[in-house]
């Protein structure tokens, strides 16, 4: 093979700080890396060509990789020009003299050993949180196990976590193409079904990577300084949910919509003024939960809890809505009068009349505002099993809200869920208020360490609570006023 056949050849050496290796036409190879500014090039050559007589000479090729391979590693560290040489005469000086490299730790706990320990006694979550993570981690594990050939905590280090991430997004990515393409997959691939409404950007393998990066890395601390014998090693790394976050968004750049679908104003009006119309039939269960919460996290309120709401003799209602995750709400919130209304005939005589019979006889304590199950003619029947299970789960509100949807002449868009109504609220909210401030706590974006700037934290919650429910009235005002005919028969035209 003669050196006209390789004038372009490159050989990448590094990503960051990116180095290649290239042959110039004469054959000599030379080594190009980014500067110091990262505004331009540098380049030296290594002196070495990989032909003789030209021809290519393996070994050649070889000491020609070795020296490229140092001066790659002395960028690494220095990008100045008189360092990279001085690592290329030392390296051609050193060439076929044994290399010495550290030897990779072949004692300590297997992943296994430390993951047990770890939630036998170091886990702090609750006993459904810790087995999400549990298999969350045991699948990065997996990954790490079979792809980066490593079995123990102390050989684990940072960069192993993260090639083993790639590969994850990699096969969620390829999971992706083939439901896009309609391709049934073996059950055997161990490989869950992606949810339908969140498959553009996989994201629930996503929170579920992000998930395993984090507790990966609690897991190696604790067992450092707790399980000595395990030879773990902490996993430093500044942000890790920001980097898995950076790894998916590479790999789905090309598939994930610019834009988040939203409904119009006009769709936005035709829900509310269904909600508003008693005469309208849907499930009690969807009316109060979007009555309560459609312009934030419709989903949210369906952990509510009886004891989370205060009653007040003019039948006033203060409720506070948690939290999920990084998904935060405000610390208090009141209910627009038609949301307390419907509560409070969902308790007197509705679907929550048993529940709250019981509740005041004293035979409870507490119970799910959002029961789950079926409603027998409209009633949610008393077990005890409603009162220590889960409450009505977000799909069962995505199939009532879809069946809404459908019912007030809404098409469906994928992807978009009651989760448009946020959207959309959004937008409208922004021509009718200019207090940022409230406008983010309306939206759950405000952040508890802004929050605590202030020293009249609690009337200033009562203060933001008034405005926030003047806010939604108004934007129900609104919608309610639109004439849906003279919208139906302008569509018409």
């Amino acid at each position: 093979m003669s050196n006209h056949i390789l004038t372009t050849w490159k050989l990448p050496l590094s990503h960051k700080p990116r180095v290649t290796l290239s042959l110039k036409a004469n054959g000599a190879g030379y080594v190009v890396w980014t500067n110091t500014k990262g505004t331009g090039k540098e380049e030296l050559s290594t002196l070495l060509s990989p032909f003789e007589n030209g021809i290519l000479k393996p070994e050649l090729m070889a000491q020609l990789v070795h020296v490229a391979a140092a001066m790659a590693a002395t960028v690494a560290t220095d990008k100045s020009t008189g360092a990279v040489a001085t690592a290329r005469d030392r390296a051609i000086e050193a060439y076929g003299a044994p290399m010495s490299s550290p030897a990779a730790p072949s004692s300590g706990w297997d992943f296994g050993e430390g993951v047990d320990r770890y939630f036998t006694a170091g886990a702090t979550a609750s006993a459904a949180q810790q087995a999400d993570e549990r298999k969350a981690v045991e699948d990065l594990i997996k990954l790490l196990t079979t792809h980066c050939h490593l079995k123990l905590w102390s050989q684990l280090r940072w960069p192993d976590v993260q090639s083993a991430l790639k590969k994850w997004a990699e096969l969620t990515h390829k999971r992706y193409m083939l439901d896009m393409a309609g391709v049934k997959r073996d059950s055997t691939e161990g490989a869950s079904a992606l949810k339908e409404n969140a498959s553009r950007s996989c994201l629930p393998e996503l929170r579920k990577a992000i998930r395993a990066a984090n507790v990966g890395v609690r897991i190696s601390e604790w067992l450092h300084d707790h399980e000595p014998s395990s030879g773990a090693v902490p996993v430093r790394v500044k942000n890790a949910s920001k980097i898995v976050r950076g790894i998916w968004q590479a790999k789905f750049e090309a598939t994930g919509q610019s834009e988040q679908p939203r409904h119009s104003p006009a769709e936005f009006a035709m829900i509310v003024n269904a909600l508003h119309d008693p005469r309208f039939k849907m499930d009690p269960r969807l009316r109060l939960a979007l009555l309560i919460n459609l312009e934030r996290r419709a989903g949210q309120v369906l952990h509510v809890r009886r004891s989370y709401l205060r009653i007040t003799d003019d039948k006033k209602i203060a409720c506070r809505i948690p939290g999920r995750g990084t998904k935060t709400t405000a610390e208090l919130y009141f209910l627009v009068p038609k949301a307390a209304d419907a509560l409070l005939e969902a308790m007197n005589t509705g679907y929550l009349s048993e529940f709250e019979a019981e509740y005041r006889a004293g035979k409870i304590k507490d119970y799910w505002i959002f029961p789950k199950g079926k409603l027998a003619k409209g009633i949610a029947k008393f077990t005890e099993e409603k009162i220590t299970g889960s409450s009505w789960n977000e799909r069962s509100l995505s199939e009532e809200f879809d069946d809404l949807e459908a019912r007030c002449g809404v098409e469906s868009v994928p992807g978009r869920g009651f989760y448009g109504l946020k959207r959309a609220a959004t937008d409208i909210l922004d021509h009718l208020e200019d207090d940022e401030e409230v406008k983010n706590a309306f939206f759950s974006h405000a952040t508890t360490d802004v929050r605590l700037l202030y020293l009249d934290i609690l009337p200033r919650m009562v203060r933001q609570a008034k405005k926030m429910a003047a806010f939604q009235e108004r934007l129900r005002e609104i919608a309610a006023s639109v004439d849906l005919n003279a919208l139906r028969a302008e569509a018409g035209a």
